[in-house]
């Protein structure tokens, strides 16, 4: 599509190498011997990968003020109005499309900025636009701008073969249709039919002029960024142009691709570098009867922090490493990283087979994922033992595990294993039932399985665990684990007495448990008070449990009343175990009950129910210091009242306050009408103290 702008199409005349060559950013005298001082090697240069797709549709990579600051430091025009660093113009407004997003209009706006918003709009790189400035007009370095330069900037529109379009006049227009097209040639790549395109080989022209019979040069290009590159200027430079990269080459030589390499690797760096995407080296890869181990270390420069996946596809199968393991020299080579982008495991693959194995780093923000490498590698056939250690836990009887082992080459035999505990050997063979057995391995039957209680004394400890080879292979281990034997005492419910307290009528009671070993269970409290026993759950909001067991949650309080009389009592709280361990008592004391403060009476409704053609009113009364007397109880149901004496049998009461008796009850029934009724008891104090609260209830008779 895209020719040389008029400028390159005069390349080829030795008239026009000084301004091909000013255009570098070079001097007018000693053209040909002059070369900046970061100048680049021709070496390096790739026909194929001229600049990376991260690099060249970068629309972030510099902002108005940094291309204005490029602009100046490269500026030798001066403040002309005619000068790139001082020019201004008026700029329209675009409406959003396929290829660039909606850009307003601004009045006097200035080039730089001009060039940074259309870099955004078309998420083409500012620093691809200047050098394009550069290599079609040498707009950057030019002491003095033609009118024709300024309106014919990147050379959009501007064929070889024909006047340019006037349309596209205009320095605005030129960065904003110019960067477009690089868009269009890139969204419409498989389907616009142009004569070269990434991921196959493409012969380019070494020339434009047919009649010099320059040949072509076959060249896979290798992304979209150079192929649009071709398109835009369709040839590349030959031997003779790369041997004098600052000046003229032969007959055959063009210059335009080779100047925006050269010109942005000067002014740049390298543009087949990217410094968004991930770098990484992979530094293992080794297979093993298991599968590949795979090693390296992997960063993504714009997420330098954050750690790398690494995706390791074994034949057609995917996989995924995370580099987030310690790996020094990462911190050392990339201020700011840190340490913690290393990776390292053990990939599965198919055993007696080659399998190409790619290992790549996945991008986090902009760029794109990196390849690390790929090789062919030959898995082994698996003849060593196979198994898995399923589980292994401890108890206060030992270390418990089980799991399953198979010798390939060897699948009539039962594996044994040695496991070392300390300083001590045992040998577990493999010989219990096992239903996967024929699954996991050919030939395999049931018995295959294994498990063990090792009689280990509490304490910490460490178990080795390998499975022993029988013919071709080699001892497999399943590794080496520290482990700790709880004694009775750590497994058995741990908590604390919080509180005991009484006021002369109870004692009460509060603290916390946990049991180590159903730490999720509230445990079950028993408090004895002299020969009265109660049972209570500790379920209760207690954030001091946490302190100890912080996984168990706060829930794990208790707290409660026991009714007693004045004098002295012995209290024990008990905690009740619920899987391996004891019955710990948690506490057991005296307590001196003193003569309460207040004498009130001691009442309860026990029950308000319908009875007969009305209702049945019952409970218990008592006056602590008229223990002589009986104690009368009124009731009333809705506007009715009742005053009954509390002198029936109710043993029970005698359980709880032992000096008050056996006859403390009261009963009766009160005749009401269908429906709904309040009935309210208190019991009347008779020496110290005062008449009780009421206790009141609703009863539906029907």
């Amino acid at each position: 599509m895209r020719e040389p702008s008029p400028i390159l199409r005069r390349l080829f005349a030795v008239v026009a190498l000084a301004a091909l060559i000013l255009g570098a950013g070079l001097p007018a005298t000693g053209l040909l011997d002059s070369q900046p001082a970061a100048a680049a090697d021709a070496s390096r240069f790739d026909p194929g990968l001229i600049i990376t797709d991260e690099n060249f549709y970068d629309g972030s990579a510099m902002s108005a003020s940094e291309v204005q600051s490029f602009l100046d430091a490269n500026n030798r025009c001066g403040q002309k109005a005619n000068c790139v660093a001082a020019l201004k113009g008026n700029t329209p407004s675009m409406a959003a499309s396929r290829y660039c997003k909606a850009m307003d209009g601004r009045t006097q706006e200035t080039a730089a900025s001009m060039i940074a918003r259309v870099g955004a709009a078309c998420s083409i790189s500012q620093r691809t636009l200047l050098v394009m400035l550069q290599k079609e007009q040498g707009l950057i370095t030019s002491s003095n701008p033609s009118q024709y330069a300024l309106d014919h900037a990147l050379g959009q529109s501007c064929p070889d073969t024909a006047p340019c379009d006037p349309a596209f006049a205009g320095f605005f227009s030129q960065l904003y249709y110019g960067a477009r097209q690089f868009q269009i040639y890139r969204v419409t790549a498989t389907t616009g039919g142009w004569n070269y395109v990434a991921g196959r080989t493409n012969n380019i022209n070494y020339h434009p002029e047919p009649a010099r019979n320059c040949g072509t040069k076959a060249v896979f290009i290798q992304n979209q960024a150079t192929a649009g590159l071709y398109i835009y200027t369709p040839y590349t430079p030959n031997d003779a142009a790369m041997r004098n990269l600052y000046g003229e080459g032969d007959r055959c030589s063009a210059y335009g691709n080779r100047n925006f390499w050269r010109m942005w690797t000067d002014w740049f760096g390298d543009p087949t570098k990217n410094v968004k995407s991930p770098v990484g080296v992979l530094t293992e890869m080794s297979a093993t009867e298991d599968g590949v181990w795979i090693g390296g270390w992997a960063v993504d420069g714009d997420a330098l922090t954050s750690p790398l996946q690494i995706k390791i596809d074994v034949g057609g199968s995917t996989s995924y490493l995370t580099a987030d393991q310690p790996y020094q020299p990462v911190a050392d080579n990339f201020p700011g990283a840190g340490p913690n982008h290393g990776f390292r495991g053990l990939i599965p693959g198919p055993p007696g087979s080659t399998q190409n194995v790619c290992v790549t780093a996945v991008n986090q923000n902009t760029g794109t994922d990196q390849s690390l490498g790929c090789r062919a590698v030959d898995f082994p056939a698996r003849v060593s033992p196979r198994g898995e250690l399923k589980d292994l836990w401890t108890t206060v009887r030992g270390i418990h595990f089980w799991g399953w082992a198979i010798d390939p080459d060897a699948v009539d035999a039962s594996v044994d294993l040695h496991v070392l505990v300390d300083k001590t050997w045992y040998v577990v063979t493999a010989n219990q039932p096992y239903a996967l057995g024929p699954e996991l391995v050919a030939g395999a039957n049931y018995q295959h399985g294994f498990g063990a209680v090792l009689p280990i004394p509490a304490g910490a400890h460490t178990i080795c665990l390998t499975m022993i080879n029988k013919n071709a292979g080699t001892n497999v281990p399943f590794g080496c684990r520290d482990v700790k034997v709880p004694s009775i005492a750590d497994v058995s419910p741990q908590g604390a007495v919080q509180s005991v307290t009484t006021d002369g009528r109870v004692i009460n009671v509060s603290g916390w448990v946990v049991d180590p070993d159903a730490a999720a269970a509230a445990v079950p409290v028993i408090v004895q008070v002299d020969s009265q026993w109660y049972r209570w759950s500790a379920d209760k909001p207690n954030r001091d449990s946490l302190a100890t067991f912080p996984d168990a949650g706060a829930n794990h309080g208790y707290a409660g009343s026991v009714p007693t009389t004045p004098g002295t009592h012995w209290i024990c709280i008990y905690y009740l175990n619920a899987n391996d361990g004891a019955d710990p008592a948690a506490d057991c004391r005296q307590v001196q009950v003193p003569q309460p403060a207040d004498q009130s009476p001691v009442t309860r409704m026990m029950g308000a129910y319908p009875a007969g053609k009305g209702l049945a009113v019952w409970g218990y009364a008592f006056d602590p210091d008229a223990l002589d007397a009986t104690t009368d109880v009124i009731v009333q149901v809705d506007s009715q009242w009742f005053r009954w004496p509390a002198n029936l049998g109710y043993a029970p009461l005698a359980d709880t306050y032992p000096s008050a008796g056996q006859t403390r009850g009261y009963y009766g029934e009160v005749p009401v009408a269908a429906g709904t009724h309040w009935v309210c008891a208190y019991a009347v104090n008779r020496n110290s103290g005062a008449d009780t609260k009421p206790e009141c209830v609703q009863v539906r008779t029907p």
